[in-house]
């Protein structure tokens, strides 16, 4: 699950919008994605854009989808292993 999260949504929104969008507003779609505001999850929205933001100068600076693909893994692989220990 963390594996393919993070490839689909690196190859998306790294890979096919940054390059259309930029890095502030593909972040920001990206925090969305994963919490409205107004609900439950917002800070995990707000943490998220955050996350795009870092992954999105990965992309820049690493020229490729490789390096977010790995830290978005990275953070999902670690989330998930913790709910389920939790």
């Amino acid at each position: 699950m963390a594996l393919f999260s993070s490839v689909g949504e690196e190859l998306f929104f790294r890979g096919v919008m940054q390059a259309h969008l930029g890095i502030a507003i593909t972040s920001v779609l990206f925090g969305l994605l994963h919490g409205l505001p107004g609900t439950r999850f917002a800070s995990w929205g707000a943490c998220a854009i955050f996350a795009g933001l870092i992954f999105g100068f990965l992309h820049e600076l690493s020229g490729g989808v490789l390096a977010p693909i790995l830290a978005h893994f990275s953070i999902n692989f670690v989330n998930l292993y913790r709910l389920t220990r939790a």
